[in-house]
């Protein structure tokens, strides 16, 4: 990914942010029209970014997949934290699966926790095993966090996949010697949810 369009996407967030901001401090406009207004002006920033990015990923779906795979091959925490970006704004699809999963893995970036918030919002039963050996990960950055907040979105994730297997997963997770990590898997394999799915990964 070229700096230029890197700094594109990096540069609506923060507009849309700012937007959203001075949005809910301004008395001037009513609070009911909020949010039409926002829409709107958002619209036209995300235009803006569409105008400054090589390519619209709503028209090639297999470009987010390549620059995740891409970012993971170069080692490019800038390049991840960009297709991450997009990958909100635009939706990630399965095909987006194997450069999410090697990511989880890798020391050298800061995007865990947005990963596995990705990976529980999609649920799908082939991240089972990258998020049971992710929930035991203490990468340098997070040593600070007594929360073990990648943990506890890994058993989370788990919990919304719902299979059997995850089930397994979190079973064995819950009888860690860390009792953040062991109490989120506790939690979410005793939770009254809808009726376990069989099966596992692919």
């Amino acid at each position: 990914m070229k700096r230029e369009h890197r700094d594109a996407v990096i540069d609506y967030f923060v507009a849309r942010d700012r937007l959203g901001r001075s949005l809910n401090g301004n008395p001037l406009i009513p609070r009911g029209g909020r949010d039409y207004v926002y829409e709107i002006l958002k619209w036209m920033l995300r235009q803006d970014l569409l105008r400054k990015y090589p390519v619209d990923p709503r028209k090639d779906p297999e470009h987010l997949p390549a620059l995740l795979r891409d970012a993971a091959q170069r080692r490019d925490e800038n390049q991840v934290e960009a297709a991450m970006l997009l990958g909100f704004e635009f939706g990630f699809s399965r095909s987006c699966l194997p450069g999410l999963h090697a990511l989880l893995m890798e020391d050298w970036h800061i995007s865990h926790e947005d990963i596995a918030m990705v990976l529980q919002e999609m649920h799908d039963p082939s991240s089972i095993d990258v998020l049971y050996r992710a929930a035991q990960l203490q990468f340098d950055y997070l040593s600070f966090d007594e929360a073990y907040a990648l943990g506890v979105k890994c058993c989370y994730a788990l919990g919304d996949i719902n299979t059997t297997e995850g089930d397994e997963k979190l079973r064995l997770l819950a009888e860690l010697d860390n009792p953040v990590i062991a109490k989120a898997a506790r939690y979410q394999f005793e939770r009254d949810v809808r009726p376990v799915r069989q099966g596992g990964g692919e």
